[in-house]
């Protein structure tokens, strides 16, 4: 008797989404290399894998870094939003100055909030595919 032998250690990998195609479709890779500084004041090439749609020829997303990188900014808006609000109230009397202040900094953090336009483009389109799914299978009443 043959038994198969399954390395549990290793996650499996994740698929990467098209956020064109609304699909986790059949992709491409294509190696993208970027120049990185070494110890020794040169550069040396860091080759990266990008995934391609072969629908479109997209740039596929994988969908837990876009995770990560749309809650990564929104962080970075809502440290801005609470270090602007203190520096403007607390810090300073209140002034038309520090209003002006205030809301600029209001304006930065909406924009750093908004920065990862195609990460939060895939998750949007990832969850409309979800509920679409879930419309058109739905869960039997027992």
């Amino acid at each position: 008797m043959e038994e198969e032998i399954v390395d549990l250690t290793t996650p499996p990998k994740e698929e990467p989404w098209c956020s064109a195609c609304a699909d986790f479709t059949d992709y491409k890779r294509k190696w993208t290399a970027y120049p990185r500084a070494d110890l020794d004041g040169g550069t040396y090439p860091e080759n990266e894998e990008v995934p391609h749609c072969i629908r479109c020829d997209s740039v596929m997303h994988y969908l837990s870094l876009s995770t990560q990188l749309v809650w990564g900014f929104r962080f970075a808006g809502t440290t801005i939003f609470i270090i602007a609000t203190l520096l403007c109230f607390f810090l300073f009397d209140f002034s038309p100055g520090s209003v002006t202040w205030w809301i600029a900094g209001m304006m930065v953090a909406i924009l750093v909030t908004k920065a990862p336009k195609r990460s939060r483009k895939a998750l949007l389109s990832h969850a409309l595919y979800m509920e679409k799914l879930k419309l058109m299978k739905p869960e039997k009443n027992l």
